[in-house]
């Protein structure tokens, strides 16, 4: 059934005050949130009140806490509906990385930029939209958006037997912001919203659920960054609170993948800009990272599987790794994935690599698919009367046919 057809919803039109309300309940749920970060930094010296929260989840240094008498704020009823209803969850620790790797990893503006993140960080979505960009990121502000979107969330075989998908409209406003003491927070919120034009989808039987979820981010020394969520959600319809609570705990115990989606995001690019070094005339026999000796049997078949999709070198099993790269095209609905491989060296590369520089980068590319850029490269490639020479020519569809395979 899915994806739904791109008409499903029209196209949304704000007025410039329904625009200017919109990011005022965002900036309003974002500074709230950063208080109750802050009164949970500063006031409780980073301790959870087992007595008012229940752990009810933990993946390495990242705990989710669910609340156990829940509350109603009086903030909430106005905007929030059910949501007041339901228990609140709080999640805190840290994760590995910095913080604008981090933003990269979670701004995705357009809906194909959507569907590939979800790929990468396998949320379980099933169908996509940005409804209502209200303002996009810029090169001096590469991680700020505002934006209303469309999610569907898909269920297990199991579970989809006896519940009803359920999709979710909301507005999503990410960026970085600044303390009074100058320290840089990012931020990520998805609250809910009712839009005229964004029907409830009674026809397809699905559920329209509601959240209202705030992440911040912060650099707390180097290589290790500071994770604070607070937020609910009410999936509406027949599905158990206990089940809604369990997948909101899932979601949020998960944003460790944000940093491996913005790794994955650079080896993209990468592979979309690469300019590789070596061509297959110059590739040698030995391992380009550790120049340990490859077998003689070292033919054409096992050469694609030990070299590098990025610099073209051939690697040994311990200086190379696979890693699955996702791209989108315009014949396809689907999320295409192709198994790369990356040496060691081009690794550390990507990840050291600058995220915002990147950012810049793809918003001048329009954020064009990697297919039709790689059709681009491959037919320039090709044309008569082309100045870049034999080798280099060589080279360059060796790595774009890669992506064909």
């Amino acid at each position: 059934m899915f994806p739904l057809p791109a008409n499903t919803f029209p196209p949304i039109e704000l007025s410039e005050k329904d625009t200017q309300t919109l990011e005022t309940l965002a900036n309003f749920f974002v500074q709230e949130t950063i208080q109750k970060y802050q009164e949970h930094r500063l006031v409780n010296k980073g301790i959870v009140d087992t007595n008012t929260w229940k752990k009810v989840k933990q993946r390495e240094d990242v705990r989710v806490y669910r609340e156990r008498y829940p509350t109603h704020d009086a903030s909430e009823g106005a905007s929030s509906g059910a949501l007041h209803m339901m228990p609140k969850l709080i999640t805190v620790g840290t994760i590995r990385g910095n913080l604008d790797d981090v933003m990269y990893g979670v701004v995705n503006v357009s809906s194909d930029a959507m569907k590939l993140k979800s790929a990468y960080v396998g949320d379980g979505f099933v169908d996509w939209g940005n409804l209502a960009c209200l303002i996009k990121p810029t090169p001096q502000n590469p991680f700020r958006e505002l934006s209303i979107k469309w999610t569907v969330k898909g269920h297990s075989l199991l579970i989809g037997a006896v519940l009803r998908a359920r999709d979710n409209i909301y507005i999503e406003s990410t960026g970085i912001t600044e303390t009074k003491d100058g320290e840089r927070i990012g931020y990520h919120l998805q609250h809910s919203v009712d839009l005229p034009d964004a029907r409830e989808l009674h026809e397809y039987n699905i559920v329209r659920m509601k959240i209202s979820f705030c992440h911040l981010y912060r650099q707390r020394k180097e290589g290790v960054v500071d994770v604070f969520i607070h937020g609910v959600m009410c999936p509406m319809g027949d599905a158990p609170a206990s089940l809604s609570a369990l997948t909101a705990a899932e979601v949020s115990v998960s944003v460790w993948k944000n940093m491996h989606c913005a790794t994955m995001k650079k080896l993209a690019w990468l592979v979309r800009n690469n300019k590789p070094t070596a061509t297959p005339a110059q590739r040698g026999s030995t391992c380009g990272v550790c120049t340990k000796n490859l077998s003689s049997g070292f033919s054409m078949t096992s050469q694609k599987d030990r070299t590098c999709r990025l610099c073209l070198e051939p690697a040994c099993s311990r200086c190379r790794e696979t890693h699955t790269i996702c791209f989108t095209s315009a014949f396809s609905d689907s999320v295409i994935q192709r198994k790369m491989q990356f040496c060691t060296s081009c690794l550390k590369r990507a990840s050291r690599a600058n995220p915002i520089e990147i950012a810049v980068s793809e918003m001048s590319e329009g954020e064009r698919e990697l297919s039709q850029i790689s059709s681009m490269s491959i037919t320039s490639s090709t044309m008569s009367g082309s100045s870049m020479s034999s080798a280099e020519s060589s080279s360059q569809l060796l790595s774009l046919s890669y992506l064909y395979e």
